[in-house]
């Protein structure tokens, strides 16, 4: 099984990487240094996912993306059968589930984010970091 640690913003705070003086509280609620979450540990497991391996592209009805890369929405607002246990939570590469248009330069090497304990994408958002490009986006619903 491998393991995938996620560190929250509090926990630069705890390591010291912060130096004496250069923050100064604006009151403008949780930031970056704040110590509001826990660290919490995030495993990776196998999913059955028929867009595993490839790059994922905005597709519209039936349509088909090169590589073989397969639509996950009916055409409609729903999902197909298969994608529906997929939807909503955070993977690495497979189908992605943008909240708005699919970002950019994907590769099968993304992370796809959902809002999380300590990560809060602006309600209802999710974000896409590749790990190949350096692609990265995120949007909220």
């Amino acid at each position: 099984m491998h393991v995938l640690t996620i560190w929250l913003p509090g926990d630069f705070q705890r390591r010291g990487l912060r130096a004496e003086g250069e923050h100064a509280d604006e009151s403008e609620g949780t930031n970056a240094w704040d110590i509001v979450e826990p660290t919490i540990d995030i495993w990776l497991i196998p999913r059955v996912d028929p867009n595993a391996g490839k790059a994922p592209v905005e597709l519209w009805g039936d349509e088909v993306g090169p590589g073989g890369y397969v639509n996950p929405s009916t055409g409609g607002r729903s999902l197909a059968g298969w994608a529906e246990p997929l939807f909503a939570l955070s993977h690495l590469g497979g189908t992605a589930f943008p909240v708005q248009a699919m970002p950019e330069g994907l590769t099968p090497w993304y992370l796809e984010l959902e809002e999380i304990s300590g990560l809060n994408f602006g309600g209802g958002g999710n974000a896409q970091i590749d790990l190949e490009s350096d692609a990265f986006d995120w949007a909220c619903g």
